[in-house]
């Protein structure tokens, strides 16, 4: 994410929007694994323990950690659900659309909503099932793969930071990005390979929206 996201990322002879269509290339291929290994039961061992290792051996749905971490966990992923997140892009978009930046303005927009609009289908096509309910500290329903909330914050967030202040906004961005899908796994409402998909498809939708601008942030 971070690497497609910098300005001047990539090496050799490449321009810049080759870099980032390659990029967002080689994310869609480790999106693809992720989702081959997923579906297929190859990553299952890795996902039960990210769901279990903070929980107590004798009640799934109590954890061996202090009650104000699943506050703060509750708390994170609010910040990237759409109810919060949505208010969020839209008031980022017009700042930078009143600012003179339109180009930015239109990219982020269009960006934020098509993966909005594309996910529920991404969800049907694979149709993978959540963690049961006995896991789940807040009530979740609907198809797991990829996770929403992590593609929704690796889309929004880095993006936001990166038109708004630059690269060291993009990074802080990239680090809420991945607090909000950790947060996802913590709460019991996703496998681990649901939100690596969510972060890998979302970089490359980023990624490819950069690309299609065509042009570098000054």
């Amino acid at each position: 994410m971070v690497a497609c996201l910098r300005p001047g990322a990539g090496v050799g002879r490449l321009s810049r929007r080759g870099r980032l269509i390659a990029a967002a290339a080689f994310l869609l291929l480790l999106f693809a694994l992720d989702a081959w290994t997923a579906l297929g039961g190859a990553s299952a061992r890795i996902d039960r323990f990210a769901l279990v290792w903070l929980r107590d051996p004798g009640d799934a749905r109590s954890l061996i950690v202090p009650a104000w971490t699943l506050r703060a966990a509750i708390a994170i992923t609010e910040i990237g659900g759409a109810t919060i997140r949505a208010p969020i892009a839209v008031a980022a978009a017009v700042w930078l659309y009143v600012a003179g930046r339109r180009r930015e303005a239109i990219a982020f927009t269009l960006a934020v909503a098509s993966a909005a609009i594309a996910l529920p289908f991404i969800k049907i096509l694979f149709a993978r099932a959540r963690p049961d309910a006995m896991w789940q500290l807040v009530a979740e329903g609907k198809q797991s793969f990829p996770s929403g909330h992590a593609l929704g914050a690796a889309v929004t967030f880095p993006l936001m930071g990166l038109f708004l202040r630059g690269r060291g906004a993009m990074l802080a961005g990239v680090a809420l990005a991945l607090a909000i899908g950790l947060s996802r796994v913590f709460l019991g409402v996703h496998w681990l390979s649901d939100v690596a998909g969510g972060w890998l498809l979302g970089a490359a939708w980023a990624c490819a929206t950069l690309a299609l601008m065509g042009t570098r942030r000054r």
